[in-house]
């Protein structure tokens, strides 16, 4: 799986750290909570996938009317389903990232 933006690594020493920006095929920015941003090569992170932030917790059961029984994790981190192979499963996956994307861009506006 691809190192995305706002994908959960897992660094050499244990720690996990979420993914701010993918600068180049050797350089990863990472925040690792109580320490901060780091650059990483991506050659030694371990990807977690999509994890849902802290603050997009009480979207929970809204973003689940988006998933068709699946978990929200599950279907964010589902980057093989297209149209030619699962219609209904890839349409889910487009929908369900939309909402995530609109709360993402709210909450850094401010707005929520």
């Amino acid at each position: 799986m691809k190192i995305m933006k706002g994908h959960v690594v897992r660094l050499p020493d244990g720690r996990e750290a979420t993914v701010i920006d993918t600068i180049s095929d050797t350089i990863t920015n990472v925040y690792i909570k109580k320490d901060g941003l780091t650059n990483v090569h991506p050659d030694h992170l371990e990807n977690v996938g999509w994890v849902m932030p802290e603050w997009m917790e009480e979207y929970r059961d809204i973003l689940k009317g988006f998933t068709g029984g699946d978990t929200i994790e599950g279907v964010m981190n589902d980057h093989t389903s297209t149209i030619d192979i699962n219609a209904p499963r890839a349409m889910i996956c487009v929908s369900l990232k939309s909402a995530v994307w609109v709360l993402e861009r709210l909450h850094k506006e401010g707005k929520i």
